[in-house]
């Protein structure tokens, strides 16, 4: 999922059957963040099919956050 704060965009990959509360999130980061639209995927993801939303971050220069069963 892709949020974003004032200054910069953020992906918090997570699996597909859990929600990613955006506002705990934000207090544990000291960050207003909210969910990022539609139309901005487009223009970060231009390689990807419409809202798309790659897990690689990295790759595309942001900060990624992954939770942690993912990684078991």
């Amino acid at each position: 999922m892709l949020v974003k704060d004032s200054s910069d965009y953020l992906l918090a990959v997570v699996p597909g059957e859990h929600y990613l509360d955006v506002k705990s999130l934000g207090e544990h980061l000291n960050r207003d963040l909210q969910m990022a639209d539609e139309s901005e995927l487009g223009k970060l993801f231009v390689d990807c099919k419409e809202g798309a939303v790659p897990a690689l971050g990295i790759a595309y220069g942001l900060t990624t956050l992954v939770d942690e069963s993912l990684l078991e």
